[in-house]
C-alpha cells in the first residue's frame, strides 16, 4: 500500500515540473523562470539549487539576506545553518513583485496569501 501511495504522490508531483516555469514568476506572459525548469531536467537544479525557486522557498524572514547574497544564503540552507521548517512560512505565500518582498515581521498577516 505504501508503495502505491508513494508512486501516486510522485506521479502527481512530476506533472508540476512542466508548468512550474509559468507559475513561479509574477508575470508569466513577460518572463518565465531562468534557467528553465524542464519536465525531464535534473532534480539537482530544482529547489534551493535554482536561483528563482530558492527565492520562493526561502523563509520570509530570511528573504532579505538571500536577495543580498544568494550564494551565501543558499549554502546556509543546504548545510543546515538555516532551517526550513513548517513554522517558517516560505516567501511564496506572501505578495510582492518578488514574493515576500513586502513582508513586515511586525504585521506578518499583511500580504499573506
Amino acid at each position: 500500500m505504501q508503495q502505491v501511495i508513494g508512486r501516486t504522490r510522485s506521479d502527481d508531483a512530476s506533472h508540476l515540473r512542466s508548468i512550474i516555469s509559468s507559475h513561479a514568476v509574477p508575470h508569466p506572459d513577460k518572463k518565465l523562470v531562468d534557467p528553465p525548469v524542464g519536465a525531464k531536467g535534473s532534480k539537482g537544479r530544482l529547489g534551493f539549487n535554482h536561483p528563482e525557486l530558492a527565492r520562493l522557498l526561502c523563509p520570509t524572514r530570511s528573504l532579505r539576506g538571500l536577495l543580498e547574497d544568494s550564494a551565501e544564503y543558499v549554502s546556509h540552507f543546504m548545510n543546515g545553518g538555516i532551517l526550513v521548517t513548517a513554522q517558517k512560512w516560505p516567501a511564496v505565500l506572501y505578495s510582492g513583485e518578488i514574493a515576500g518582498d513586502n513582508y513586515n515581521p511586525e504585521k506578518s498577516d499583511e500580504g499573506f496569501l
